[in-house]
């Protein structure tokens, strides 16, 4: 029998998730912030969730990536349920070009 054949045969199977893990470097990268502050959020108990691959070693689903994303999305308020309001110069001490007020109901 071949050494690689062995290996082969030896290596456990990784399933799917494991396969598609993202390294931190990889997180960070993908949801844009450094690696730095996903291991502070890790300490704390923030951030996306991950998993641990081993003792040390941590690893991301980029399903969990995106799933913690959605959830830091801000709420857009639907323009059919605002007025957009043009701010007169003469009621701002302090004119801008373009300067408008957001009015909604909703």
């Amino acid at each position: 029998m071949t050494i690689l054949r062995r290996l082969q045969e030896t290596t456990p199977k990784m399933v799917p998730e494991q396969q598609n893990a993202m390294t931190p470097q990889e997180a960070a990268k993908y949801i844009g912030v450094s690696e730095a502050t996903l291991r502070l959020w890790r300490s704390r108990g923030e951030g996306p969730r991950y998993f641990r691959a081993g003792e040390k070693l941590v690893r991301y689903r980029r399903s969990d990536l995106d799933a913690w994303i959605e959830t830091r999305l801000s709420r857009v308020p639907c323009e059919a349920d605002c007025e957009i309001i043009p701010v007169s110069s003469s009621s701002n001490p302090f004119p801008q070009p373009n300067l408008t007020h957001v009015l909604c109901t909703t």
